[in-house]
């Protein structure tokens, strides 16, 4: 069964650093899914064992390179889109702590004056070498 990893880029407006809060749950839970349109159940399989999620800084921002958020395994459905909810923490460029809260995959935009975005968000999908799949489900 393949490995999809959770992708995400992002350009960032004075931010050198971007990644999860520590309250965003990225051990391994099972999330069960219903498809709207044909009733398949799908289960998806959060794999925190291959690696905590990278922080996406100026520097691949700049680069238009992404990073993993997560890796799953998804038995029964495939997905096609991904809606970001939850809270990042950035680290400005003049090194303040600024939570970033995502609400349904919006940009985010400048508040109360802090200087910071976080625009043209893009999370994608991509299938991780298949041999990794097999060694981690043992």
């Amino acid at each position: 069964m393949p490995i999809i990893a959770l992708e995400f880029s992002a350009e960032l407006v004075n931010i050198i650093n971007l990644q999860l809060a520590d309250d965003f749950d990225t051990t391994g839970q099972y999330v069960f899914l219903q498809c709207k349109d044909c009733e398949t159940l799908g289960i998806i399989k959060i794999l925190p064992e291959l690696g905590n999620p990278a922080p996406l800084t100026a520097e691949l921002s700049r680069d238009g390179k992404s990073v993993i958020l997560a890796h799953f395994i998804i038995e029964g459905l495939k997905p096609n889109k991904f809606s970001l909810n939850g809270n990042f923490i950035a680290t400005t460029e003049d090194n303040r702590k600024i939570a970033i809260p995502f609400n349904r995959g919006q940009d985010f935009e400048e508040a109360e004056g802090t200087g910071v975005a976080v625009r043209n968000m893009k999370l994608g999908f991509s299938i991780v070498d298949s041999s990794a799949a097999s060694s981690s489900s043992t």
